[in-house]
């Protein structure tokens, strides 16, 4: 967690304090002296976020970076496995690698967003195959959200995961 103060430059009172979290900014204003008034973190999905991919080292360093920031995460080694998961529960986040052993991921992807069941699900295609340009458009035009290209730096993936559900969770509420 982030903390930082904000104070009047004139007369050094507190304006407002910042609390940034790995869920967002609580932030609480204060105004002549009277008591902090805490404005609310936007709400965050408590359904988990499935990680889809073959490489049981990349499962696991990824469900290592969500759990660690606070979220659920749910492993799966391919497509099948996905699909049973999401059967039983559906996530509201989906990292999904493009190159399955039992299919596509674009495929995949695509299906999912077709399905009225399934088609607000939050789509992060996680891949080292989506360097050219045509791969990544194929997989957006297929419904995914975003890309994070592997090798990729857990700072990034953990904003972007962030930046997605923040957008799914405004657009679901709204």
């Amino acid at each position: 967690n982030v903390t930082m103060v904000l104070h009047d430059r004139r007369d050094g009172s507190t304006l407002a304090a910042l609390d940034h979290g790995h869920f967002g900014v609580k932030m609480q204003r204060s105004r002549d002296g009277q008591p902090f008034q805490e404005v609310p973190a936007p709400a965050y999905p408590e359904k988990p976020a499935d990680v889809v991919d073959d490489d049981p080292m990349i499962r696991e360093l990824i469900s290592k970076l969500l759990t660690d920031a606070g979220y659920q995460a749910r492993l799966c080694p391919d497509a099948a496995a996905c699909l049973r998961d999401m059967e039983k529960e559906k996530p509201d986040l989906l990292l999904l690698d493009v190159d399955l052993p039992d299919g596509d991921g674009i495929e995949l992807c695509a299906a999912i967003k077709k399905n009225p069941e399934t088609s607000d699900l939050a789509v992060i295609l996680v891949t080292g195959e989506a360097v050219d340009l045509g791969t990544r458009v194929a997989g957006l035009k297929a419904g995914a959200d975003d890309y994070v290209l592997k090798p990729f730096d857990g700072k990034e993936l953990l904003a972007r995961v962030a930046g997605i559900l923040r957008l799914t969770c405004r657009s679901a509420g709204a």
